[in-house]
């Protein structure tokens, strides 16, 4: 196999490995490498044999202690070895050990086959843009290009993606350290939305609290606008809120007829830390 893109299961895709298959008529290889979600000696791998409704109920009642693990280097390795060159692309290492993980395992490749090529990128983000950046990367891969022109075209889409979030509650991002507690505590107050974003460094940032069913999400929209979404792909990805996974595609569609807007549901990782009624959008800005 020449090429091979690899992601892990923050991005949503785990199940989506036989579809692709035969989206690209096995001509590349694509594989996700699983997190897990921890909750005392229970724990759910986040692969496409998970039940994400019965993870999602059964951390609404627990009440101990929870969290979340990344893939092993050997994990990456086992991918990494059955392609001639490989792009990973990873959720942001600002959160989380699976860039770090992937990297050993280039190493450890690097060792064994010293032939091949693999490009380890760190998304510095998660969810629906880690999507995009995927989807990129297996369109790349069918055109058959070669490495250095892969990891060219995917550093220069990167900058092209974003992500932003509402959130109707923040208790498992304040408790596991993946957001500044003091930034985000209002959102456990009843009634408040947190509108945030993946800042430049990786980091999940706080830019808006708001009272109220859709204005976080208007906001949301103006923002896309004002940091260059001027039409082009988006996926949203949602914990239980169809509702406004739909309101955020039509208002997104009313202003930009020829935009592709794709709704998914959150797959094991992204459900733990959106938690319920969450919402993420990933976004590509393209050229005028």
């Amino acid at each position: 196999m020449k090429w091979a893109v690899v992601t892990d299961s923050s991005s949503d895709m785990a199940g989506l490995k036989e579809q692709i298959k035969e989206e690209t008529n096995g001509h590349i290889l694509f594989d996700t490498v699983a997190l897990k979600i921890e909750a005392g000696d229970v724990e759910f791998i986040d692969d496409e044999n998970l039940d994400t409704e019965n993870m999602v109920d059964y951390l609404k009642s627990y009440q101990g202690k929870t969290g979340s693990a990344s893939p092993s280097p050997q994990e990456w390795y086992d991918i990494f070895e059955q392609a001639d060159m490989c792009i990973a692309i990873t959720i942001t290492g600002a959160m989380s050990g699976s860039y770090r993980s992937a990297c050993a395992a280039k190493d450890m490749i690097a060792e064994d086959y010293p032939d091949k090529k693999i490009y380890v990128m760190d998304s510095m983000s998660t969810g629906p843009e880690l999507m995009l950046l995927t989807r990129r990367a297996i369109t790349y891969a069918m055109e058959d290009i070669d490495f250095d022109t892969m990891v060219k075209r995917m550093n220069n889409y990167k900058k092209m993606t974003h992500l932003y979030f509402v959130l109707e509650t923040m208790d498992n991002l304040i408790k596991n350290g993946r957001v500044n507690k003091f930034e985000a505590g209002v959102a456990s107050m009843l009634g408040i939305k947190v509108m945030g974003r993946a800042s430049s460094e990786g980091t999940l940032e706080v830019v808006k609290k708001s009272r109220g069913k859709t204005k976080v999400y208007d906001k949301l929209i103006e923002d896309m606008l004002e940091y260059g979404y001027i039409g082009g792909n988006v996926i949203i990805s949602h914990c239980h809120n169809e509702a406004m996974a739909g309101y955020l595609k039509l208002k997104i569609i009313e202003k930009y007829p020829e935009s592709h807007v794709t709704i998914v549901n959150t797959g094991g990782l992204c459900s733990f830390y959106a938690q319920e009624r969450g919402v993420l959008v990933g976004y590509e800005r393209i050229e005028a």
